[in-house]
Formats: structure tokens, C-alpha cells, sequence
């Protein structure tokens, strides 16, 4: 493994989705100077596999918005909208259906951080990661330099972040709690120049939504540590509600928004243990280079974890 990668696990229909979605979009535009980019599917965090995705988090990031919020300004209004006899799950429960409904909906990626020097441990993770997410070895994993991701990327109407998930309190307080306190000084800033009662209104009940939807999709079971997970996050607030598509999972109906992540940044593919390598190899060159892609700077490899898919 490489240093400061970020790798995503997907099946090779969806990687060749990808560069045909992007091949689509560069033809449509009718430009050679458009950015050759990778089309990705950010789905709702409602759709995860964990399901105690966005809940989980919750108590730990109410903690720390009364901890950030010393002028009791946006605690106060949460508060007042949540029923006080309500247990904490019926609170939670509440409050994130209550925001689902105004279209707060976090969109997400999921990549894996790739660590300096591989060990068993590493290698462990690597076989749990291609057995759940690398369509049981036959995928691929495409690593793509850490700083894949701007917020100019996929223009102006989409906020795109780029956040590591934590799984324990202290992460939770070295990496996120900054940045939350961070937000909840910005809103003070926000409602120092807003004059009319409806509008404090609406810019605490923005700021507090805000805050929950993403933090909370931030933090995650410490079962799920062996991803070692990065997100890139999208907000539904950020586009237009004609933006939002629909594919399914099995029986599961998943909202999805599109992204495109520039091929400049892709570093690396390696091809899950159970295909036939060479032919694979190259088919994916034939792929890139009918893309106009040099495929001298994409480093191709056969994965070195020995596994049978039975």
C-alpha cells in the first residue's frame, strides 16, 4: 500500500459505470478542455449497511453542541421543539426524522485510508474490506491521492467535503469537536446580522441541522473500525431536488446524488484476487486510453491477498 491514498471498493461493472458516465458527460459537453473525471453515486447515509448510521453519533455530538454553544443560544431552541418527557432515543428519533423531512440529507462516499507500511493487521483488513465492499474479490480498489476532493470540484451548488469517520471519543474530540465549535461561532456571527424574529428563527433551526446531519454522519460503531473510513459528504439542501436519482440494492431503494472525482487524482487500481489478472490488466489500459487517459501515470497491480471466492 502506498502512503496517503484513499481507496474505494467497488465491483468492475461499477467502475466501468464510472468512466463511461464520465466519458458521457465529457461528450455532452463537447469540449477537449473538460476535466476527464470518474462519475460516482454518493448515496443516502440512511442506506448504509450500519444500520445505526446517523444515531449512533447523535448523544456524542448533542454533548458536544451544548459544550460549543456556551451562549445556550442554539441549545435553547433545541430545547424548546423537543418534547421534554421524550427519551433520548425518541429525541433522536425525532429530531432526524424531523430534518430528513426539510431535505438535510447527507450523500456520501466511502474510501478507505491506506496505511505507510503494510503488516498482517493491515492485510487483515484489506481481505475484510475486499470480502464486503470488492464484489468478493472480483472488484477492484482504486486509490486516488488524499486530496481528491475540493469544493470547486463539482461547482458551485454542491458543497463537497471530505471528513475521516471516527469511532472513538478521542478522535471525536481531536478532529471533530473543533470543528464544530468552529460552526456554532460562524452561526453566532450569522444571527448578529439578522434583524427579524422569523429569521433568527430559521438560521437556528439551519445551524442545528446542520451540525447533526453532519457530524452525526461522521461517527460511526467502533465494529466498523477495521474500514478505516474517509467520506466524502454532499449535502440534498445543495442541489435541486430533480438532482436527487433512485437505483436499488437488492430489495433496498437507495437516493443517490451524482459526483464527479477528476481522473488526475486516481493513482492506482488494483485488481480484486479472483480475476484473471492479465486479461483484466488489460482490458482496463484499453478502457483508460480510449478515455485519453496516459495510463503510464495510473499504476495497475494484481491484489497480493490470497483468496477463493467460493
Amino acid at each position: 500500500m502506498n502512503k496517503d491514498l484513499l481507496y474505494h471498493y467497488t465491483s468492475a461493472d461499477a467502475f466501468v459505470g464510472m468512466i463511461n458516465g464520465g466519458k458521457a458527460i465529457a461528450s455532452k459537453c463537447g469540449s477537449k478542455d473538460i476535466e476527464k473525471s470518474l462519475l460516482f453515486w454518493a448515496s443516502s447515509v440512511y442506506t448504509m449497511n450500519d444500520p445505526s448510521e446517523m444515531f449512533y453519533g447523535y448523544d456524542k455530538v448533542t454533548e458536544m453542541i451544548k459544550r460549543a454553544d456556551d451562549k445556550k443560544i442554539l441549545t435553547s431552541y433545541y430545547d424548546q421543539i423537543v418534547i421534554s418527557d421524550y427519551t433520548e432515543g425518541q429525541k433522536a428519533k425525532f429530531f432526524m426524522d424531523h430534518f430528513f423531512n426539510v431535505e438535510k440529507t447527507p450523500f456520501v462516499i466511502s474510501f478507505s485510508l491506506s496505511k505507510e507500511t503494510e503488516t498482517e493487521k493491515d492485510n487483515d483488513e484489506e481481505l475484510f474490506m475486499l470480502s464486503m465492499y470488492g464484489d468478493s474479490g472480483r472488484g477492484v480498489r482504486l486509490g486516488f491521492d488524499i486530496d481528491l476532493v475540493s469544493t470547486k470540484e463539482n461547482g458551485d451548488k454542491s458543497e463537497v467535503l471530505i471528513f475521516p469517520i471516527c469511532y472513538d471519543d478521542e478522535k471525536i474530540e481531536d478532529i471533530l469537536y473543533p470543528i464544530l465549535l468552529q460552526q456554532v461561532k460562524d452561526s453566532y456571527k450569522r444571527l448578529e446580522t439578522i434583524k427579524d424574529a422569523e429569521g433568527i428563527v430559521w438560521e437556528k433551526v439551519v445551524s442545528i441541522a446542520s451540525i447533526y446531519m453532519m457530524f452525526c454522519s461522521l461517527i460511526k460503531d467502533p465494529n466498523y473500525r477495521k474500514e478505516n473510513e474517509w467520506r466524502v459528504i454532499t449535502h440534498s439542501h445543495n442541489a435541486s431536488l430533480t438532482d436527487v436519482k433512485i437505483r436499488t440494492r437488492g430489495t433496498l431503494i437507495v437516493p443517490y446524488v451524482e459526483l464527479f472525482i477528476p481522473i488526475r487524482y486516481l493513482r492506482e487500481i488494483i485488481v480484486g484476487p479472483c480475476c484473471d489478472f492479465d486479461l483484466q490488466k488489460r482490458s482496463i489500459e484499453l478502457t483508460l486510453k480510449s478515455f485519453g487517459i496516459d495510463i503510464n501515470t495510473i499504476r495497475i497491480e494484481k491484489s497480493r491477498i490470497p483468496y477463493r471466492n467460493m
